[in-house]
């Protein structure tokens, strides 16, 4: 097994995942018989309670073994780890409160485009990114990994408009979906990228099934377009847990 290269891109059968720990009990059977393992996420005592066990407000997976954090859940979230050979450091800010200050760790690897909110993102994680030469994208849109779900390397699903021209600007091929009707409780909605993650190159896991989804049709046939295969973990409505965080995979086989 080894730690996906690419962020949110799996080359091959995905071994472990990264959720909060608020959802675990509610995936982990699911996500189990499909031969997943959870990564539980420590909740963050400093965000709003909507948002304090959701991983891409709290965890940045930089790319390979380095992952960023707040302070704050460092020593917990290295003990979870139990031994695997992980680099997690800690960022400069610790997210707190309401947006926009508690967006630091939520920017989005695509590929080798990196999008994140100018003076929002974490510094650490911004410098990484620009040495690592990624292509820097900023959008006015600070909840970046929530608000895209990642296909694969040029495709991607959002209800955001500025992000969607952002990416199509840089040819990627783009699914823009109606905002909301993303269960997010406390909140009016959530957003499609916290709703699932890839657990292998060809199969894509979501939180529950989206035929409650005005736009379920366009979303289906995008995934199928792409080659894609869906799995619906649970039989509720679609909701919002702060991603499916793909981390560890398979060896690829030569």
């Amino acid at each position: 097994m080894s730690f996906l290269k690419n962020p949110n891109l799996p080359k091959a059968k995905v071994k472990m995942v990264m959720i909060g720990e608020r959802y675990v009990p509610r995936l982990k059977g699911a996500l189990n018989k499909l031969g997943v393992e959870i990564l539980s996420v420590p909740e963050s005592a400093y965000l709003d309670k909507t948002v304090s066990s959701h991983a891409d407000m709290t965890v940045f997976h930089s790319g390979g073994p380095d992952l960023f954090c707040p302070p704050s859940i460092k020593e917990t979230l290295v003990k979870r780890l139990d031994g695997k050979k992980m680099n997690i450091y800690s960022g400069i800010k610790e997210p707190h409160g309401k947006y926009p200050l508690d967006i630091a760790y939520n920017g989005a690897v695509i590929n080798d485009i990196f999008i994140y909110l100018e003076g929002g993102i974490d510094p650490e994680i911004w410098r990484y990114m620009k040495v690592s030469g990624k292509k820097m994208i900023p959008v006015k849109q600070g909840y970046c990994k929530c608000s895209v779900a990642v296909i694969d390397e040029n495709s991607a699903i959002t209800s955001d408009v500025g992000i969607y021209n952002k990416l199509t600007e840089n040819d990627m091929d783009v699914l823009l979906i109606s905002n909301g009707n993303i269960r997010l409780e406390g909140l009016n909605y959530g957003f499609i990228g916290g709703c699932c993650g890839k657990i292998s190159d060809k199969d894509i896991a979501f939180t529950g099934i989206i035929n409650s989804h005005p736009d379920k049709d366009k979303i289906l046939n995008f995934i199928n377009d792409k080659g894609m295969t869906p799995h619906f973990l649970t039989d509720d409505a679609i909701f919002d847990v702060g991603s499916i965080l793909p981390i560890v995979e398979e060896e690829e086989k030569e």
